[in-house]
């Protein structure tokens, strides 16, 4: 695991989405199959909750982003969406200061908002929200990239056929190659090699372990158990 605090975000969400194709494919790779319509592009699903928060009277903290593409995304979305309570800071402190972090925790809790939208980049903005989440007064907090900076219309979204084939990462690195190329190219082949590597650690254990008692598990039950933790999900998001 290259990211130990990132596993930790993860596993002590409420709620972990999956945003890309990548993850689909790399459980397809392990084994284990989940429907594509389980992926929720966070480039799709902010707008959307932007227009239920104007008609449910919600109010939604952006923090992230350079000053000036933050205010270009709080202008758009007050123009889109007129009866929005909308506010944000942008991202460019000091995240290791705790004098700036209290200047921006106060920020957002005296605006208390329903909703705060983090945008500064992974893993920069779990290790942030992990660390001050118990000190904001919010109800729900959604890390999400760069969103904020497609919200201000500076980041285009890829074409959705290029979406659906696992191949955004390719859009977006023609658009932003210094940014992204080293995320890219390092970042993807990283990943595989993970999945590999837990694969052949799978085939090791299976083949160490011919004689011993195996655990009472299948892939089939894995199976069964994802698909329950997902309609579990649904249940959530319906009743939500």
């Amino acid at each position: 695991m290259l990211l130990p605090e990132f596993l930790t975000f993860q596993q002590n969400a409420d709620i972990t989405l999956c945003d890309g194709m990548g993850m689909i494919k790399g459980l397809e790779l392990t084994g284990v199959s989940v429907s594509s319509k389980y992926r929720v592009p966070l480039t799709l699903m902010i707008p959307k909750l932007l227009k239920e928060c104007e008609q449910h009277k919600l109010s939604v903290f952006l923090l992230g982003s350079k000053p000036e593409n933050l205010a270009k995304a709080l202008d758009n979305q007050q123009e889109k969406y007129p009866n929005i309570s909308i506010a944000g800071y942008h991202g460019y402190f000091d995240h290791e200061d705790p004098v700036a972090n209290q200047t921006i925790i106060k920020k957002i809790n005296q605006f208390k908002p329903d909703i705060l939208i983090v945008g500064m980049g992974m893993p920069l903005q779990e290790l942030w929200i992990q660390n001050n989440y118990q000190d904001l007064e919010t109800l729900v907090i959604i890390p999400s990239g760069a969103v904020i900076d497609r919200l201000a219309g500076l980041v285009p979204n890829s074409p959705k056929w290029m979406s659906n084939a696992g191949l955004e990462w390719l859009y977006r690195l023609s658009k932003e190659p210094k940014r992204l190329a080293a995320r890219y190219m390092l970042g993807n082949p990283l990943f595989l090699l993970n999945i590999f590597w837990a694969k052949y650690q799978d085939f090791c254990f299976t083949h160490t372990t011919k004689n011993e008692v195996k655990p009472n598990i299948s892939r089939s039950k894995v199976n069964q158990i994802i698909d329950s933790k997902i309609n579990s999900l649904d249940t959530k998001i319906n009743y939500l």
